[in-house]
């Protein structure tokens, strides 16, 4: 049998992208873990980028999300995630990813990165217990690596969360009543928004535990926000048809 790995952080949602495509299709994989900031020695002798998901197909090696959707469907074209026009769906799929994946991560991150125990239960829910004692050693340095990252300011973060609600409205008026994005079915469109957005769904079949939630009142004020949108119940009840769906090829 081939070996398959995901090389993840398990809360990422780009991550959870990927770990959908390969359930969608039925294909074995082990998720592997990677302690940030040391995850660089993994992900750059693997690839270009310092990034997850990181797959190994064998001898096959796919950084990114969308890479990894694209390289699933060609190499594995049972059960086809994408459809129609692919090079307009991968454009929509990219603005997808900045507009609301970005977005959210950069926003996230900013108000809850003070809060150790939540972050940490994120990132270490499935690692050996030496990463978990190197992750709290090293946890004001990430914590500026991060910030420096994704979202260095209040101001960034500010703006990021009224990108992110715009970005709601477009998508529920694109859907405009419809069940999926294309009329084919269920595609990587729909993957994307509702990976990228379950964080803030939290629909049961999401293969992570999400820790209490931070007792921020400003993270809280905007989570009850965005929750309220009605893409939020769409999204739980796209989880509700296909998450679970671990099809055999």
């Amino acid at each position: 049998m081939q070996k398959r790995i995901l090389y993840e952080f398990p809360h990422s949602h780009f991550c959870e992208k990927a770990r959908w495509a390969l359930d969608f299709k039925g294909l074995t994989f082990s998720r592997v873990p990677l302690l940030p900031g040391w995850h660089v020695l993994t992900t750059k002798r693997h690839g270009k980028y310092s990034s997850v998901p990181l797959l190994i197909d064998g001898t096959n090696k796919v950084q990114g999300s969308g890479n990894i959707l694209t390289y699933l469907d060609e190499a594995y074209p049972d059960y086809p995630l994408t459809r129609a026009d692919k090079s307009e769906a991968i454009k929509k799929e990219k603005h997808f990813d900045l507009a609301l994946g970005v977005s959210l991560r950069a926003f996230v991150y900013y108000y809850s990165l003070k809060h150790k125990y939540f972050i940490s239960q994120a990132f270490m829910q499935n690692s050996p217990p030496w990463q978990r004692i190197v992750f709290g050693m090293q946890y004001p340095a990430l914590v500026h690596l991060i910030k420096r990252s994704y979202c260095p300011t209040e101001e960034s973060a500010v703006q990021a969360g009224k990108t992110l609600l715009g970005a709601l409205d477009q998508v529920w008026a694109e859907l405009d009543g419809k069940p999926y994005f294309q009329a084919e079915g269920f595609s990587r469109l729909d993957l994307t928004v509702c990976s990228l957005l379950s964080f803030v769904a939290r629909p049961k079949e999401l293969p992570v535990i999400w820790p209490k939630f931070p007792d921020d009142p400003l993270l809280k004020e905007w989570d009850e926000r965005l929750r309220a949108h009605p893409l939020i119940g769409w999204i739980q009840g796209i989880y509700r048809s296909h998450r679970p769906r671990v099809l055999k090829p």
